[in-house]
C-alpha cells in the first residue's frame, strides 16, 4: 500500500526586492500564515503594477529578496529549518519579530541568515 503524498497549495506572493520592486513567487500561504506580514510577504493573484514574476527563489535572490533561515520545533523535542524570503525593507525587524511566532503551525525558536 503506498501512503497519500502531501498535497501542498502554493499561491502567488509579492515580496519587495531592490528598490522596492515587488517581485511574485509561488509559496504555500498556509506555511506563512502567522509570518507573512512580519516577512513582508502580500498574498494576492493580482501583480502590482511595476511587480516581476519569478520563477524560482533563485529568480527571486537576483532581484535582491533577502532571505532568513528559521529553526523551528518539531515532535521530540528536535528542530527543524527552512528557507523563507523575506522583503528587503523588513529584514532588519523581521530577524527579531518572527521568533515565538509560527511556521506551519510549529514554533519558530531561531533565526540566522543564510551563508
Amino acid at each position: 500500500m503506498v501512503a497519500a503524498s502531501k498535497t501542498i497549495s502554493k499561491e502567488m506572493a509579492w515580496i519587495k526586492g531592490a528598490e522596492g520592486v515587488p517581485i511574485g513567487i509561488k509559496l504555500s500561504k498556509r506555511k506563512y500564515t502567522s509570518i507573512a506580514a512580519t516577512l513582508g510577504v502580500d498574498f494576492s493573484n493580482t501583480a502590482p503594477a511595476n511587480g516581476i514574476k519569478a520563477d524560482s527563489l533563485d529568480d527571486v535572490s537576483r532581484n535582491g529578496v533577502f532571505f532568513l533561515n528559521l529553526s523551528y520545533e518539531v515532535p521530540g523535542g528536535k528542530t527543524q529549518r527552512t528557507t523563507v524570503p523575506c522583503a528587503t525593507d523588513k529584514a532588519d525587524t523581521a530577524f527579531k519579530q518572527v521568533i515565538g511566532q509560527e511556521w506551519d503551525g510549529k514554533k519558530i525558536v531561531s533565526v540566522k541568515t543564510p551563508r
